[in-house]
């Protein structure tokens, strides 16, 4: 899956003037929130009758098994990635904005 890179997350929420550590902990938190909220949107994306098999692979951890069985019926998979993790990102820096004002 295309998800963002840490040097995406630590541009796009401007954290680049945080010890390494605290940026480590912050990308770590939403590394998992991001992926997701890309499985959340595939399953919702995905016909009903694959969701049990798709949700099952993400279960077990068979990633590439998981992906392979979304582009199958998502068109164009990895476009759809990137744009639920663009949204997924936004989602987390319209948040951060709220709290820090």
């Amino acid at each position: 899956m295309n998800l963002p890179t840490r040097e995406d997350i630590v541009r796009e929420l401007n954290i680049g003037s945080l010890p390494l550590e605290n940026q480590n902990e912050i990308i770590g938190d939403l590394g998992h929130f991001i992926l997701t909220e890309v499985v959340l949107a595939t399953v919702d994306k995905l016909p009903a009758d694959v969701q049990g098999a798709f949700s099952a692979f993400i279960e077990e951890g068979k990633g590439p098994e998981a992906e392979a069985l979304a582009s199958e019926h998502i068109p164009d998979f990895p476009t759809f990635v990137a744009q639920e993790s663009a949204k997924a990102l936004t989602k987390i820096k319209e948040t951060y904005a709220a709290q820090a004002s």
